[in-house]
């Protein structure tokens, strides 16, 4: 079983305010052999930070997350106490979940891996995670800066070689939604007139699907 590979478009977010950062803490855990990458979210299915290949769309993770939230309530209800640990496996992919503070780690990983060594990691990595989600005034991330980060990596990955000029659009825009919108439509048409319409559609795609996420 190989491990995993931090080539393919990691998207980082969220530092915590001391000691190591969530998204260090995330990337510790994707060196584990096995490990595709790995998320935290909140109970409305809100995503703190993710360390994921670029394939996996940040709105269809909000929605596994306020899925599994919401599966993992009812337990509690039912069954009158905290709910633990979720291991779903799959064909292709195994999900494991473990509660944090009022969020939760997910991390997707192969089918067959072998849990009980991922969880020497994962079990201190969620540690750790609770202790910089509990610290006093830690805010979530400011929600137009992290889609312009996420706007970058699309184009990075999307443009490749052709990234340079896409980048300069998205650093001199604004962050508000609307200068946002308008930076990508910028960008969409750029790479219609400079590369091909196909890959134009395509970062169309991609960067709109972020900004309506």
């Amino acid at each position: 079983m190989t491990g995993c590979s931090h080539s393919d478009a990691i998207v980082r977010a969220k530092n915590g305010a001391d000691g190591m950062s969530i998204d260090t803490l995330l990337e510790e855990l994707n060196a584990c052999s096995g490990v595709t990458g790995s998320f935290v979210f909140d109970s409305e299915g809100g995503i703190h930070a993710r360390a994921l290949p670029d394939r996996f769309d940040t709105a269809q993770l909000q929605q596994a997350g306020k899925a599994v939230s919401q599966t993992l309530a009812a337990l509690e209800r039912a069954r009158r106490r905290k709910a633990g640990d979720i291991d779903l496996v799959f064909v292709r992919e195994r999900l494991v979940i473990k509660p944090l503070a009022d969020a939760f780690l997910a991390i997707l990983c192969a089918p067959r891996i072998n849990i009980a060594l991922l969880n020497l990691t994962a079990q201190r990595v969620a540690r750790d995670l609770r202790q910089e989600l509990e610290q006093p005034g830690a805010q979530p991330p400011d929600p137009a800066a992290s889609k312009l980060d996420k706007l970058k990596e699309a184009v990075t990955v999307g443009l490749g070689d052709h990234a340079f000029k896409a980048l300069e659009i998205l650093s001199a825009a604004d962050p508000s939604p609307a200068d946002l919108a308008r930076a990508a439509e910028e960008i969409e048409a750029m790479t219609r007139l400079f590369i091909d319409r196909k890959k134009a559609v395509e970062i169309g795609k991609r960067l709109r699907a972020i900004l309506e996420a």
